[in-house]
């Protein structure tokens, strides 16, 4: 596929995100798609097959996102602190960002599609983990923790709390609680 034929299909996704964010993964329709991107049902048939693969394809490209920036991180040796402190701020903003949010277009998805995609990613979301989590042990940065239940906690946390903002309000303190828990037990409480 050409340069074109790639900003194209990334824009279908970028218009996508928003729907999908705004009214979950069931309500939307590949003419709901049509109807944002501008573009005729054959143009949208010719890069993507349904709303499923396109949802597919965003969760791939922020997954790999996220992975790629750990792994290379990794590799330069950066101080893993640093790294949790960046990790932790986008975070914060995730979960206070509703209106960003595809909980529960996630949700939708594995009751009308299947879970099965997101057992996957979820399962390469802790691997990702635990390998930031034991670099940060093994440079001296983090204290040493239990590397298993940390990330569940992590991830789980992290998680429920993105899946809770898409029905209630989740004010800047639940987000910085959930932040600030997650660095005190890798790091330690912060000095005042």
């Amino acid at each position: 596929m050409g340069n074109k034929g790639n900003q194209t299909r990334n824009y279908i996704k970028e218009k996508a995100y928003d729907l999908f964010a705004k009214k979950g993964f069931k309500d939307i329709t590949m003419k709901d798609i049509c109807e944002a991107t501008g573009l005729s049902r054959g143009g949208l048939y010719r890069h993507f097959s349904s709303t499923a693969e396109i949802f597919e394809e965003i969760f791939m490209k922020l997954t790999k996102d996220t992975e790629d920036e750990m792994a290379r991180w990794i590799e330069e040796k950066c101080d893993a602190r640093e790294m949790l402190e960046e990790t932790m701020v986008r975070y914060k903003r995730e979960i206070e960002e509703k209106d960003k949010s595809l909980s529960l277009a996630v949700y939708e998805y594995s009751q009308a599609i299947s879970s099965e995609f997101f057992r996957e990613l979820n399962r390469t979301s802790k691997e990702k983990w635990s390998r930031f989590i034991e670099y940060g042990i093994e440079s001296g940065a983090f204290n040493c923790v239990p590397v298993a239940q940390t990330v569940d906690l992590i991830l789980y946390a992290y998680q429920g709390a993105r899946m809770w903002s898409s029905i209630l309000p989740v004010d800047e303190g639940i987000s910085e609680h959930i932040t600030q828990s997650i660095w005190d037990i890798l790091v330690g409480k912060k000095e005042e």
